[in-house]
């Protein structure tokens, strides 16, 4: 359900387990507009309804990267530690490392 006055949907990102990584969100052709770096726990951002986000983990030295949980889903790209969230509602993805 999209509310009929709805013109942008914020983006959370978390992260999870007891690795470091810096998350960065980023819309193509823009600026990176969101980071969570190793300090963070959870940070967000407004985006435009229907932008499609592209969400990087970036792995601190000597740690691994476990994975993406995202609701509403996200489509994988070519590497695990990239993927894409089409933004038509509220969204919330963690990303995992151990």
């Amino acid at each position: 359900f999209v509310p009929a006055n709805a013109t942008t949907f914020t983006l959370t990102v978390a992260k999870a387990g007891k690795g470091q990584g810096t998350i960065r969100a980023q819309v193509s052709g823009q600026k990176v507009s969101l980071t969570c770096n190793t300090t963070c726990a959870t940070s967000s951002y407004d985006y435009p309804l229907n932008n499609e986000v592209s969400l990087t983990a970036a792995l601190a030295t000597g740690f691994t990267f476990k994975g993406w949980s995202c609701n509403g889903g996200y489509r994988q790209t070519g590497t695990p530690t990239l993927i894409k969230v089409t933004m038509d509602a509220a969204k919330t993805c963690t990303a995992t490392f151990e």
